[in-house]
């Protein structure tokens, strides 16, 4: 196996980078689009539902653990909602 074969191998965008075009990225920005405008309500929800504040939800996933927990009433906080106080 050439480094070619291999660069290809462990690098996908090698071989359908080549064939990529104007209408797929149009494509791809419009599904971005509306992936983003569904899972922006869908996390806010989330958040209600667990009885967290709307923040939680509308915070990026790596801030979470953090915000999760300090924005929690003490002592509600567990790792499972069927574990939270009722």
């Amino acid at each position: 196996m050439n480094i070619r074969d291999l660069a290809r191998r462990y690098l996908p965008i090698l071989t359908w980078g080549a064939e990529y075009t104007g209408k797929t990225l149009t494509n791809d920005l419009i599904v971005a689009a509306i992936v983003t405008v569904m899972l922006i309500p869908q996390s806010l929800a989330y958040a209600l539902l667990a009885g967290l504040p709307v923040q939680v939800g509308s915070s990026p996933p790596w801030h979470r653990s953090s915000s999760t927990r300090s924005s929690a009433p003490r002592g509600r906080w567990r790792s499972a909602p069927w574990q939270w106080p009722a």
